[in-house]
């Protein structure tokens, strides 16, 4: 979808625009008691644990992979660019468990952990 294009647009959709673009939502929520917020901060700092156990988990996953792979591969078992394919596909696993698409692992971090892991192994 690109930029809309002012001089093609009609009077009810230039309106329809100019509606859209002021909008404001009108709402008259009560604010949350100390309790509710309390719940709330439990919950995010619950969901938040969970996340970095999976995450190490992960990591955990990548450096044992990595080192086996590298293992196989100096050992002309397994053929590195098969080892590249799935130590990629590994380093791009997203959080199936999370409401938000991300990586358990940062990538840039992921691609590190491997490579030393791999490194070490592979001689």
């Amino acid at each position: 979808m690109g930029l809309v294009d002012i001089d093609r647009l009609d009077d009810d959709e230039l309106e329809a625009l100019r509606h859209a673009a002021c909008w404001e939502p009108h709402l008259d929520l009560p604010l949350l008691t100390d309790a509710e917020r309390d719940v709330v901060h439990q919950r995010i700092d619950g969901l938040a644990a969970e996340r970095e156990t999976r995450s190490d988990a992960h990591r955990d996953r990548l450096r044992s992979t990595a080192g086996w792979l590298g293992r196989e591969v100096a050992s002309h078992r397994v053929l590195l660019a098969d080892a590249q394919d799935r130590l990629e596909r590994l380093a791009r696993t997203a959080d199936a468990d999370s409401l938000v698409p991300m990586f358990l692992v940062p990538y840039r971090e992921a691609i590190d952990l491997i490579v030393a892991a791999f490194a070490a192994q592979w001689k």
